[in-house]
């Protein structure tokens, strides 16, 4: 179609309400890292070329994790899975649905050390679970734990079910779960959506990602609850439990 002068590019835009969802972990305190924000976010320059087509996959992704006791990410020596916090944490279905493609086999990395696999489109994800959540609305968990996958293709879930544990394979520094919803049931195919979580309660914030990691973080004023709302880049929340 032949464009009036001065008119750039025509962009279709999504009409349809964010989808409204649970948390994809369980109750406590989490940092909802890399989110839509001001800034150099990662996952906001995640173009791709996939298919004939551009699509940024991951513009609405965030990667959780979670804070121990003493309000750090790490326990102990860094270079060590298993003192991290994260490690291990379940994962859990945002919504009822039903689990289109997993992947599970993949070899974790150790923090610090570089990656244990190649840096290529079939490796980047890890072991995953892709569950489809409604009409071209597909949620991606990331980085999983490799075994630890609790579902098939195919499977129907319900909300708030246990898919798998949180891991640190594929393209992943430390362990944490990277989750964003897609128009695609595949990791990296479609197009990111945002999305709404039902409730959190929103704690702070931290300049950036990387700050987080060195350091303990303590609540600084006072927190608010949110609903129906997208949490920010690197913002400290924390998940109430979910049920009657």
């Amino acid at each position: 179609k032949r464009l009036a002068r001065g008119v750039g590019a025509q962009v279709p835009v999504r009409r349809t309400p964010p989808p409204q969802i649970a948390p994809p972990v369980r109750p406590g305190v989490w940092l909802a890292g890399n989110g839509a924000g001001d800034g150099p976010v990662g996952h906001r320059l995640s173009l791709q070329a996939w298919n004939g087509r551009l699509v940024v996959n991951e513009r609405y992704a965030l990667d959780f994790m979670k804070f121990g006791d003493d309000g750090r990410l790490i326990r102990g020596v860094s270079s060590s899975n298993s003192h991290w916090p994260s490690y291990g944490q379940e994962i859990i279905a945002v919504a009822d649905g039903v689990v289109c493609e997993i992947k599970d086999g993949v070899i974790e990395n150790t923090p610090g050390a570089g990656y244990a696999v190649a840096n290529s489109l079939d490796q980047a994800a890890g072991n995953y679970v892709i569950l489809g959540i409604g009409p071209e609305i597909f949620a991606v968990y990331a980085h999983l734990q490799p075994k630890s996958l609790r579902v098939k293709a195919g499977d129907k879930v319900g909300k708030g079910q246990v898919l798998g544990l949180i891991g640190n394979s594929g393209i992943s520094d430390a362990p944490h779960l990277h989750f964003h919803l897609s128009e695609s049931g595949s990791v990296f195919g479609g197009e990111s959506i945002p999305f709404v979580f039902e409730k959190f309660e929103l704690m702070g914030t931290f300049e950036t990602m990387d700050d987080s990691l060195g350091r303990s973080w303590t609540p600084k004023g006072e927190s608010s609850l949110r609903s129906g709302e997208m949490p920010l880049r690197d913002v400290v929340l924390r998940f109430p439990v979910i049920g009657p």
